[in-house]
């Protein structure tokens, strides 16, 4: 899946240093959709405190919020998330044939505040938020213990460029 990466304004405190943006692309570019674009959206406590209102019903600033605009994906996540499949299966428009797979947006101020309470940096917190949004928009989840946990593999494979086997394939195999 490729990164498409946006500043909301000048209000964003921070932005990822060139190694920063380009760990990510890497780490984007062996997951997810062959021709998927995930849009990720630096914005303030301000900004994502009203789409959390707007489309969540709790009035708070959050760290991240997603927004899939993949169309029943859930039951073939697995196969997404290993580029498997080609998102255009799962949405119905695409771009000079590529699809916008969703959009993750990252408030700055509380993804920093995280971070000291997390002993991270900004980066690590950056590619942490962006790949558990990223993960939303495949269709996981955490609202329950067993998906939590699933969850949490998945991220970890991801942030440290392991690859989820399939059923029946040992870890770092070739699928057959």
């Amino acid at each position: 899946m490729k990164l498409e990466l946006a500043v909301d304004g000048d209000r964003t405190p921070w932005r990822p240093d060139a190694e920063t943006e380009s760990d990510l692309r890497e780490m984007l570019a062996a997951w997810g959709p062959t021709d998927g674009i995930l849009e990720v959206v630096l914005t303030d406590d301000r900004v994502i405190r009203e789409l959390n209102r707007r489309y969540r019903q709790k009035d708070r600033a959050t760290d991240v919020l997603s927004f899939s605009y993949l169309e029943g994906h859930e039951a073939s996540r697995d196969e997404l998330l290993r580029a498997d499949r080609l998102a255009r299966e799962f949405c119905s428009e695409s771009l000079d044939g590529e699809v916008l797979v969703g959009q993750v947006l990252i408030s700055v101020e509380t993804m920093r505040r995280r971070d000291i309470r997390l002993e991270h940096t900004d980066g690590e917190e950056f590619h942490f938020l962006a790949v558990h949004g990223m993960l939303h928009t495949l269709g996981y989840d955490h609202a329950r213990e067993e998906d939590a946990r699933e969850m949490e593999r998945a991220q970890e494979a991801i942030l440290s460029s392991d690859r989820i086997p399939s059923p029946g394939e040992s870890k770092g195999g070739a699928s057959t």
